[in-house]
């Protein structure tokens, strides 16, 4: 599961999106992803879903302490039924598959899913991998085994 996240815009925030008249979720995201990705947080790190609060958090209302410290407890429980949606709204976006009139290609059932090479895949990595003569690419070749040999070469 992904984090999930209540963002606070900054004053700069609001007074830039208002200037050049963009899109506040869009901002956010944007800078959510190049920050996430700046500090090196992986994958699974990165909020997928956030809820723009347009109240600051202060200590008169609750959100900080007197030392403007985050009141984790008072947040989760003044936030919880927003942060139970954004994550079944991304549960939903996750896990429903799409729906699509006609049944997927028979190369994409359950059946057919194969840790091996497809016949076309097999053709491109030999083409694209021929400098790698000392062991045979096969169909029946995995990736995992080509990226060890790979890696023993370097």
């Amino acid at each position: 599961i992904y984090p999930v996240a209540i963002i606070v815009p900054s004053r700069l925030l609001i007074e830039y999106c208002e200037q050049h008249k963009t899109d506040m979720s869009s901002k956010l995201k944007y800078e959510v992803n190049f920050w996430c990705t700046h500090y090196h947080l992986a994958h699974h790190e990165v909020p997928r879903a956030f809820e723009i609060e347009n109240n600051p958090w202060t200590p008169e209302n609750g959100g900080l302490t007197s030392t403007h410290k985050k009141q984790r407890h008072q947040l989760l429980q003044r936030y919880k039924q927003s942060i139970t949606q954004l994550f079944q709204s991304l549960h939903q976006s996750i896990f429903t598959p799409p729906s699509h009139s006609h049944s997927p290609p028979q190369h994409l059932t359950n059946a057919s899913l194969s840790t091996h090479l497809s016949p076309q895949f097999h053709s491109i990595l030999c083409r694209i991998l021929s400098d790698i003569q000392d062991t045979p690419i096969t169909p029946h070749t995995m990736l995992t085994d080509i990226g060890v040999r790979m890696r023993w070469r370097s």
